[in-house]
């Protein structure tokens, strides 16, 4: 996978006004005609964490890199904040072309190169009500202090050599690339 670089997101307001207003039509909601003041409000708030993030791209993937507790989709909710913190970075990852993507070395290697190799991150599967599944774009929490870790999974790593042969056992594991 290319390295990540990063790019000055230059959108202005009213282009994402205008996008939205595309976005809010797809969903049957009204749009802004003077009417609807918290609607306008929230589009505020939605250009402002999109303007403060970090926005990164390869040949594939575009990531956007969010690092404040406001910005978080849980920010508003006591629950969560009290237990985490401002010690989460939320990335969110979509391909270029749009389309599905699920590399789980592509996704570790964006958190590696984002965050860094020795935070942790998961991806959630959450309950049916918080789901939010509008588009192939995928989300990766990560802790932002290296030594905070979560109290489940594998214990110790293991992974092929890059030069070892891949089959291991009746597993079979794809190359490394170089």
């Amino acid at each position: 996978m290319e390295k990540l670089v990063y790019y000055k997101w230059d959108m202005t307001i009213f282009e994402f006004f205008s996008m939205s207003k595309d976005i809010l039509k797809v969903f049957d909601l009204p749009d802004d005609q003077g009417h609807n003041s918290a609607l306008k409000e929230m589009l505020k708030q939605q250009y402002k964490i999109e303007k403060e993030a970090e926005h990164y791209h390869n040949d594939i993937y575009d990531v956007r890199v969010y690092k404040h507790l406001w910005q978080m989709p849980y920010a508003e909710n006591k629950a969560y904040t009290d237990l985490i913190g401002d010690d989460m970075v939320w990335l969110s990852i979509k391909r270029k072309d749009k389309e599905p993507c699920k590399d789980w070395r592509d996704f570790m290697e964006i958190k590696n190169q984002l965050v860094g190799e020795e935070h942790e991150a998961v991806e959630l599967y959450p309950a049916k009500q918080r789901v939010v599944d509008t588009a192939n774009q995928f989300h990766l929490w990560c802790f932002k202090n290296p030594k905070r870790f979560f109290p489940f999974g594998f214990t110790n790593g293991c992974q092929m050599d890059k030069e070892a042969e891949t089959k291991f056992g009746n597993s079979k594991q794809r190359k490394f690339e170089v």
